[in-house]
């Protein structure tokens, strides 16, 4: 189901490439992941500063209740061939593939989230990748889900198979309410916008909340994987890692969506 990011033809593995019949030839990492990043851009996903404070903060499981959440939710559908499409460090990737008997892969374009994520399970076959050029045959995947990251909705459209499911889970309205506060003057509620796609139509929606404490060095890993920490005013900033504890609610939004049938 692999294809060459260059000439689009079958990939083969072998015990430390990925190959293909017109010869490009991709090493696997001895971290475990494979770089098929043919089609980037100078941005290249998350930096090693991101990756390092996602995987402090995540090490304390705060998210629990949307891991659990998407975990059970690819359980439910049973798929056999599943997709992380914006794995990151592997924080869902990892727990999807310790609970179902499909095969799972996570694409990412950031080699630093990569190698944490591949050195954390074997279960899973990581790649660098472009989500809107996934290394995938058309129709070949069985389940997709996209947990706060960019949307390719028409690539996820070509390789989804016929029903196939796509889970997409974002802020909710008061996600990290309690950071606003602080950060902001005028704190704002997320905005909520619906997944549209003529290919996909929606089959369940549901909010999952939480409340969760968090000490002086979890704020700021927090805050610095977040978008906040680029645009927030220095003031905010300031006044954000001067406090040594800070009680915010979680709030995420899960849609799931179905790829209809093609004529």
């Amino acid at each position: 189901m692999l294809i060459c990011p260059n000439c689009r033809r079958p990939l083969q593995k072998d015990e430390k490439t990925y190959h293909c019949d017109a010869g490009h030839s991709f090493d696997i990492a001895r971290n475990g992941y494979t770089n098929l990043l043919v089609h980037t851009q100078k941005k290249t996903g998350d930096n090693e500063m991101m990756v390092k404070a996602r995987d402090e903060f995540f090490k304390k499981d705060p998210y629990r209740c949307l891991k659990e959440t998407i975990v059970a939710l690819v359980c439910k559908y049973q798929p056999q061939v599943i997709v992380d499409a914006g794995c990151g460090e592997g924080y869902y990737t990892n727990a999807v593939a310790e609970a179902v008997n499909g095969r799972v892969y996570g694409f990412d374009m950031s080699k630093h989230a990569l190698k944490k994520a591949s050195r954390d399970s074997k279960r899973v076959a990581y790649f660098a990748a472009n989500l809107f050029y996934l290394p995938l045959e058309d129709q070949s995947v069985d389940l997709l889900y996209s947990v706060f990251a960019p949307l390719a909705m028409a690539e996820n459209a070509r390789v989804l198979k016929n029903g196939g499911i796509f889970i997409k889970a974002g802020p909710g309205p008061r996600h990290l309410y309690g950071i606003k506060e602080i950060v902001y003057d005028t704190p704002y509620l997320n905005p909520l916008k619906a997944v549209e796609h003529p290919d996909f139509i929606l089959v369940d929606e549901l909010m999952v909340k939480d409340v969760i404490e968090l000490s002086g060095d979890d704020i700021r890993n927090l805050f610095e994987m977040t978008p906040y920490t680029h645009s927030s005013p220095r003031a905010g900033k300031e006044r954000l890692y001067a406090l040594d504890h800070l009680k915010t609610e979680i709030e995420f939004r899960i849609e799931i969506l179905q790829r209809t049938d093609r004529q």
